[in-house]
């Protein structure tokens, strides 16, 4: 085989591969989208856009979604909502629970009256406010869990915990691991585990506690 002939061929695998590497890098800068947390409008069912969407039962509304875009199954089970500007949820009475949040997305499971919500949360809670990456509700014991680190602010105080679970009928929040609590120019407390009960707005702080003055 001549130079020429080898020198040919080296240039162009070169070639091949600098293609197969640049297409491999474009593919890994490609955004990411996590298949099976909800299932995606364009399935069988109905999409409404910039729409609101209400449950109901006999007893007045459970629920209401306000969203760019709302896909809801054709059997009725399961309502998916993206980009949420408003949803609200209610008491079995009508009356609204002190929890509203605006987020990426939205499922809820109507069967089993559960409520999963993701790609980051703004939300009202209890008399306060909170940040979170995602939540999961269940309609049916009135539970919440904020499963990932999450940042909630009351009055003059700001929360800071791994963790948060709550109950929207006892209005009980606890907050666990590494929490934080700040009061604005006067403290700065540490500890592992932190009750907080709305209707006597009262905090307990455990767990190898630290006070800095």
């Amino acid at each position: 085989m001549s130079w020429a002939s080898l020198g040919k061929r080296i240039f162009f695998s070169k070639i091949l591969w600098g293609a197969v590497l640049g297409g491999l890098v474009v593919w890994s800068l490609l955004p990411y989208k996590e298949e099976g947390r909800f299932v995606s409008p364009g399935k069988e069912g109905v999409t409404l856009y910039q729409a609101t969407l209400v449950g109901r039962d006999r007893q007045g509304r459970l629920w209401e979604i306000r969203a760019g875009e709302i896909w809801q199954s054709t059997d009725g089970r399961v309502v998916v909502g993206q980009n949420i500007e408003q949803a609200t949820i209610f008491r079995k009475n009508g009356e609204e629970w002190d929890f509203s949040f605006c987020s990426a997305w939205a499922r809820l499971e109507r069967e089993a009256d559960h409520l999963t919500i993701g790609g980051g949360i703004r939300g009202q809670l209890e008399g306060g406010t909170f940040t979170t990456e995602e939540a999961v509700i269940d309609l049916s014991t009135r539970e919440l869990l904020c499963p990932q680190p999450l940042i909630f602010d009351h009055d003059d105080l700001r929360i800071y915990a791994r963790r948060m679970e709550g109950n929207f009928d006892t209005e009980l929040l606890v907050f666990q691991g590494e929490v934080t609590v700040e009061k604005s120019g006067e403290y700065l407390a540490r500890g592992e585990i932190l009750w907080y009960w709305r209707k006597e707005e009262r905090y307990e702080l455990a767990g190898g506690v630290e006070l800095e003055l």
